[in-house]
């Protein structure tokens, strides 16, 4: 089975780049209202939940709440049984939905920014 090592919101409903590394022990600390829960939310994500089952009800869809720009990613890197790193990367389609890309590489920041 793979296990997620970190997840990577890029110009998301975080503003600029937000890390969770979810390797081990992991707290998550911050005022109200900074977006810990939104980002705990993502987890089940990774392992098959429905997108739009994270988000509550009284917001917007997964796709408009989490990636509401055109250059906002949801980057998940993983490792699969056989050590390789990997990244599961959902983006918002032009029209509505996500699309989701898999690569056979580990999260590197210089694909998504410049």
């Amino acid at each position: 089975m793979a296990h997620l090592l970190r997840i990577i919101m890029i110009n998301g409903h975080l503003d600029g780049v937000v890390e969770l590394d979810v390797q081990g022990h992991s707290n998550i600390c911050g005022s109200n209202a900074s977006g810990k829960t939104t980002l705990q939310r993502l987890i089940p994500v990774f392992y098959g939940e429905r997108p739009n089952a994270v988000v509550p009800r009284t917001r917007q869809k997964f796709d408009r709440y989490y990636l509401p720009h055109a250059n906002s990613y949801l980057v998940y890197e993983y490792r699969r049984e056989s050590g390789a790193q990997c990244m599961a990367v959902l983006m918002r389609r032009s029209d509505e939905g996500v699309d989701y890309r898999l690569v056979a590489a580990p999260y590197d920041s210089s694909l998504f920014l410049q």
